[in-house]
Order: structure tokens, then sequence, then C-alpha cells
């Protein structure tokens, strides 16, 4: 802080140069004046804002007392009742000018002169082939409104102090968790607790799991204030980088950190790179750096989620430069936007890896359909650019075909559509809340046809959806991964359990080593199938063991 103070203080320079030689005393009394005045709001806007000092444009702190002693001075001149000193205006008047110009350069007009330089800043590969075969055990079922609302729950009579910070989505113990801090509720809460009591935690994948509080006394935290507040005490050691967004994670022991992201500009003052991150832990304050490469393997958002956002936007807005962006949009595509903002989700990849996605949709007009998706890495920040799925459903269009299905409910909504290939083909997941944001229902919208799903449990959705696939409805043809087999043969054994109001009949057969399911609803022959009984199935190949059947005859009995 010490650095940025003398940075702005040398803006703070007395610019009346026509009184240096005829009146050293009134200039050195104008200096005085500036740095009585200038200092205490110089460090007053160095507390507040926490500027980076990083190498090439940090300096240019600098500018902002600068211009407004520029002003100050010109206009002093201009207005005075002494003779107008030419030589100061004219240097007041450049000052300001430059001063104005690099800043106004820096900050916005660099995008004009080097959106190229933005579109490159990401590193992107570009795939013509669908993503792999999603995880269906990581399936991100629980959205982010209906885990705050599960883990404000979880508070009880701590709510009158304290509240539920952000949540961060991690992988801890190789499933999906929102994890979160209980925060200070204001000032006056922050003087009489002064450490914050634990944190929150939600599985992600199964909503049925009742939020968890932690007790973890924890010092500095966001909602704190003065030197426990956790940006400021981290920039107290960390003044020569961008500090961007904190996430809380949870280390292989299960206790708290703050990883805080750290990187620097690289087209002026914005196309923001990821160096590495802060660890810090919550409770006694002691951090360290790592550079991106040397980062545990604990942490899932090396890369913050508006950086993944920024770095979506630059690849797709910019294709062709700034001035397509804003007149012909020739090959232009941006993030989707969801409830008005582009917006990122974070999920778990087929390889066990935290990544974030989006769709990207065309820029010209309203459009309900992708150009491509993108999956980041989480912890390198590399995209991977998937234009294979042109003329998909967009996240919007899936959510209102998932809305279409549930009109009768009054409040249901969906919400927090992903996609995900599952078995071959690709599909949005969309979890359906009330208007109080609990989970009544899951739907599986498919990508390509728009064919809509609902069921009340993931399970439910996931089997229909899987029977959907191997009727071919819709002409939906699955892939190389996932295709529709046939197989004659004798019934070994039959089995029979009911869940949630609907019967499964689970079947062996000769000459395979799977579990074969399927309803009375998909023939009127499987209740009635008994061990010894010739029968004809599909069922849709996939790696699993328990597969659900597109098609069966008894070969025993007459009738379809």
């Amino acid at each position: 802080m010490v650095e940025a103070m003398l940075w702005m203080c040398l803006g703070l320079i007395n610019l009346r140069i026509d009184l240096l030689r005829s009146r050293p005393a009134l200039y050195l009394r104008g200096q005085l004046w500036r740095l009585v005045v200038g200092v205490p709001l110089s460090l007053a806007w160095v507390y507040l804002t926490l500027p980076a000092l990083v190498p090439g444009v940090g300096h240019t702190v600098v500018l902002l007392p600068l211009a407004i002693n520029a002003l100050y001075t010109m206009l002093t001149v201009l207005v005075g009742r002494a003779k107008k000193d030419r030589a100061t205006i004219l240097l007041t008047g450049l000052v300001l000018s430059a001063a104005l110009l690099v800043s106004l350069y820096l900050n916005y007009l660099v995008v004009l002169h080097r959106a190229i330089d933005l579109r490159d800043v990401p590193t992107v590969t570009v795939s013509d082939v669908p993503a792999p075969v999603m995880n269906l055990e990581h399936i991100r079922l629980v959205p982010y409104e209906n885990a705050q609302w599960r883990a404000q729950k979880v508070l009880g009579a701590m709510g009158a102090g304290f509240e539920v910070g952000h949540l961060n989505i991690q992988l801890v113990d190789g499933e999906l968790y929102w994890v979160g801090p209980v925060d200070f509720r204001g000032l006056l809460r922050w003087f009489s607790f002064r450490e914050a009591p634990g944190f929150v935690m939600v599985d992600a994948e199964d909503a049925g799991v009742p939020a968890e509080f932690v007790p973890f006394a924890m010092r500095y935290t966001p909602g704190a204030f003065f030197g426990s507040d956790l940006r400021r005490h981290i920039y107290s050691q960390h003044q020569a980088v961008l500090l961007l967004d904190p996430s809380f994670e949870l280390d292989d022991d299960g206790n708290p950190r703050w990883v805080m992201s750290i990187g620097k500009p690289t087209v002026g003052k914005t196309g923001t790179v990821v160096t590495g991150v802060v660890i810090l832990d919550p409770a006694t304050g002691e951090m360290q750096e790592y550079a991106k490469a040397d980062v545990p393997l604990w942490v899932d958002q090396v890369i913050p989620e508006f950086v993944a956002e920024q770095h979506n936007d630059w690849f797709g807005r910019f294709v062709h430069g700034y001035w397509n962006s804003l007149f012909t949009k020739r090959d232009m595509h941006l993030p989707t936007q969801w409830e008005g903002v582009s917006d990122v989700f974070g999920v778990v990849g087929p390889d066990a890896r935290f990544y974030w996605f989006t769709g990207h949709t065309a820029a010209a007009g309203r459009d309900d359909s992708l150009m491509g998706y993108t999956m980041m890495d989480g912890r390198t920040g590399e995209i991977t650019y998937y234009r294979y799925a042109v003329g998909f459903f967009n996240e919007a269009a899936a959510v209102s075909s998932v809305n279409a299905a549930v009109a009768d409910f009054v409040g249901w909504h969906g919400a927090q559509p992903l996609l995900y290939n599952l078995y071959g083909a690709e599909a949005y997941v969309v979890p359906v809340l009330s208007d109080t944001n609990i989970l009544k229902a899951v739907g599986i919208v498919n990508a390509r046809t728009g064919r809509t799903i609902v069921k009340p449990t993931l399970l439910k959705a996931v089997l229909a959806y899987k029977q959907y696939l191997g009727q071919g409805i819709g002409a939906v043809i699955p892939t190389d991964v996932a295709f529709l087999q046939s197989l004659e043969g004798e019934v070994l054994r039959v089995g029979a359990a009911t869940t949630e109001g609907t019967t499964l009949f689970y079947f062996r057969l000769e000459g395979s080593n799977r579990i074969f399911t399927a309803t009375a609803t998909l023939s009127p022959h499987v209740a009635l199938t008994q061990p010894g009984d010739r029968v004809a199935i599909a069922y849709l190949d996939t790696a699993e063991e328990v597969v659900p059947l597109a098609t069966f005859r008894n070969l025993e009995m007459t009738g379809p």
C-alpha cells in the first residue's frame, strides 16, 4: 500500500511553474496545500480500491491525482486575478489531456485497437466431434438457487448475526458440492463476533442429502472489515498482481481454504490471464503463493468464473476483429445469455476434472439454437470449442421447453440447464424448481430434437431418456458410443422392485452378463415373463452393467 501511495503522491506535484522562480514561497505553500488535501484522499482511495501495481500499467494510478491536479491548477490560473501565465496553462492542458487520453486508451480504446489480441488471449482448440460421454454419477443436479436455500436452512439461530456467503461449486472426495462460508451480516455483527463460525456444504449431485454445517472459526472472510477483510489482507503482501476472485475450497484433509486467483492484464488494462493463486488459511491468515503450474491438485477453480466468461466472450465476439462485432457480425458467436447475462456453469467432465461449460449462440438477432459450446478446464484455462453442435437447442430454449412441460404446476420453472453427452446424444439436464426454489422434478431435453422428458427424479428421467434413444424416436440415431443391440435368449432369472410407485422388472438372459430392466409400459409381456421363457430384446449398448430395454417381446406368447 505504501508503494501505491508514493505513486499517487507523484501526481500531487505543484504545476504552477510560473511561481517556481518568481515567488518560490508561494509555490511551496501551494505544494503543501496539495499534499495536505491530496494525501488523505489518495490514502482513502488506495485503501478502498486496492490498486494492483502490475508492471506496465499498474503505475498509471498516478494519472488520477495528476489529472485532478492539472485541472485544478488550470482553473486557478484562468479565473485568478493575477496575470495569466501561458506556459502554465499550456503545461496543465497538456498534462490533463495526456492523462485522460492514456486512461481512455488503456481502459476502452485498446479494445478497438487490439480486439484480435483479445480474441487470442484464451487458448482454444476447435473440435468437430461431440464432447466425450459424461459420467452420469456426477451430473450437477442441484442449482445454485436451491443450494442457497438449503444452506440458509441449516443456519438456524446463527442467522441473526451471520449469513451464507457465496457458494462455490467444487469436487470434494470425487463428488460435486456447493461449499461456502458463513459470513458476517455487516459491520456491527463483525464488531460483536470477530470470527465467523464455519461453513456449509450442499451436495450438488443428490438433492436428497441434507445440507451440512461444519464448525470452523474463521477470522479472514469477505464480510470482515479492516485488516480482517480477505482481499485487503492478501493485498498487504501481494500488491504487484491483480487479485481476481476468491473461491472457498476444501483441501485434501477437509480444511477450508481461500483460493485467491491472481493474474495480470495483457491488453491494456484488460485481457486478464491467470498466473497463479494465493492460498490462505481463514483462521490464521497465513498465505502462500503458487504459480499456475504448481497449484495443489485439490484446487478446482484456478480460473475464476468471471475470467471464464470473459475468455469465452472475447473468443466468440472478436473472431474477425472489433468492427465486425459491431456491423457485419460474420462468424460471430457469443456465450448464451442466462437471466440477462453471460454465464458459465461448473461441471465434472468424463475425466473427473472440473470444467466451466457454456453454450455459444449466433450474435445476430434472437436465436434459440447453438453454434457450439465450450468446456474450459478449471485449472489450466484451456478451452475446447465443440462446433459440432450447430443447430442444437440452446440453454434458454431447453428451459422454455421444460417450462412448457410443467406449465400446469403453478410456480414450477426450469433452472441451470447443463448440456451433457448422455449415451452418445447431447441433452440438457434441467432441474425443475418451485417458486421457493425447492427441487420438484428433473427435465431432460434432447438438444437436437427438443424432445422433453420430465420425471420426479433423475433416475426416472435418465431411464426414460435411454428408452427414448433406444427406440430412435424423433430421428435420433445413437452414435458409436451407444448403439442399439439385439439379443434373443432364455430368461435365467426375473426380479422386481417398486420405487416411488413404479415397478421395475429385472432380467438375466443366457449369453449375457448384464442385467436388463423394463417397466410394464414397455410391453405387456414384461410382467408375465418367467424364467425359462425365450425372449427377444433390444437395448442401448453402453458400458453400464444395468441397462434399460428399448424393446421386449416374449417369444412364448402370441401378440405383439
